[in-house]
């Protein structure tokens, strides 16, 4: 009777497990619920009363009075996944009416990859659409150094990169677009799949009486440490343009809200001083949290490395500086606390009526190897 018993027991567990993974299935895969979406906030509204909302930022916590939370069980779920496939498995999760979500990579070794978008304020807005940065949401994880871009080593969060600081203009125009300040159009996922995403959105602006679009395209594949973007440039008025555009960071790498520690790498070396890099010459740069002796640091950082490779077309310059929109003196260390920066500027661009520019990035996360004691970034391919 005993092991009879035993037995039934042993069915009775393995069936309610199997129950419980379907369930979880259908809800993942019919409901669409995901490892960053499956929470109800229940806040308590700003104006009086109560607020319920599926999404909430860090700012918001404050405010909860309880939540409805199943984002463990979505989580564990991927994971498992990831291990049964014995492969990395990507999850998408966008707000099409918002322009807002994040792709996290679960991987079979526990490790994992997310990509936060639009998930930020900036100065007195919020962008929508595939601007890089931001935290997961609330439930999903309360390490900040999981926003932007974070990888995660099966124990804890190590922020790659941060929210982009991005920058459009016209010539002849004193005004400097960032992110929150272009229109959104709309978005849609164009492709979705545990191997690979591709996710579009729409943007316009009118300066100086010239309408001009902006499509943005972020494609993911399973086990690639970065991720692309392409930033397409239309001219929709009827006159000749000329615009600058600007992509840079000052991406924290290691732990969020210090740059202490990081230090710029290229193919050529170490770059410990503000300083001017070549885009004809070199391709890709990077940050490293390795700690910089220029700056008096020693070498007890993280050891994580990102990296930025400008595809096409060659920018005009290229710098790290200790200020975004300053550089350089050549003899000063980095050392700023937090504004230790990278920046990627095109000035110039001249477009034609109706004629388009495609701004094509690599954005990710770079590796040591012992040989040479430096990052080397793995091999980017656009297809």
């Amino acid at each position: 009777m005993g092991r009879k018993f035993l037995g039934k027991i042993l069915i009775a567990i393995v069936v309610i497990i199997q129950i419980g993974l379907v369930s979880v299935f259908l809800f993942h895969e019919v409901f669409d619920l995901t490892s960053s979406n499956s929470a109800i906030y229940v806040l308590r509204s700003k104006t009086g009363g109560i607020e319920i909302k599926t999404d909430i930022v860090f700012d918001e916590a404050s405010r909860i009075i309880f939540m409805l939370d199943a984002t463990n069980v979505f989580n564990l779920f991927m994971k498992t996944v990831a291990v049964a496939r014995d492969k990395p498995v990507l999850e998408l999760t966008w707000n099409k009416k918002e322009g807002v979500g994040a792709v996290k990579e679960f991987r079979e070794d526990g490790t994992m990859l997310s990509f936060s978008f639009s998930r930020f304020r900036e100065g007195e807005g919020i962008p929508h659409g595939l601007f890089l940065g931001g935290e997961l949401p609330y439930a999903d994880t309360i390490e900040r150094s999981s926003s932007g871009f974070g990888y995660y080593d099966g124990e804890k969060w190590f922020h790659i990169w941060c929210s982009a600081n991005e920058g459009f203009s016209l010539s002849g125009s004193k005004e400097v677009v960032v992110p929150h300040q272009w229109k959104y159009l709309g978005s849609r996922v164009i492709k979705e799949t545990t191997d690979k995403a591709i996710i579009e959105s729409l943007h316009e602006k009118t300066l100086n009486g010239n309408k001009i679009l902006m499509k943005r395209l972020a494609s993911f594949r399973a086990g690639d440490d970065y991720f692309t973007l392409k930033v397409r440039i239309t001219n929709a008025s009827k006159n000749i343009i000329l615009y600058g555009y600007a992509y840079g960071d000052e991406p924290w790498i290691g732990n969020f809200s210090s740059s202490e520690g990081d230090v710029g790498w290229y193919k050529g070396g170490l770059i410990k001083h503000e300083m001017y890099l070549s885009p004809l010459d070199y391709k890709y740069a990077g940050w490293w949290d390795y700690g910089n002796d220029a700056a008096g640091e020693m070498h007890n950082y993280t050891g994580y490395a990102n990296f930025i490779e400008w595809v096409r077309p060659t920018p005009t310059y290229v710098y790290f500086s200790n200020i975004m929109d300053e550089c350089c003196s050549e003899s000063l260390p980095l050392n700023a606390t937090f504004n230790r920066v990278i920046n990627i500027v095109w000035l110039h661009q001249m477009l034609l009526p109706g004629e388009s520019r495609d701004h094509v990035l690599a954005i990710g996360m770079a590796h040591i190897d012992p040989l040479i004691n430096l990052p080397r970034k793995p091999e980017v391919r656009l297809d």
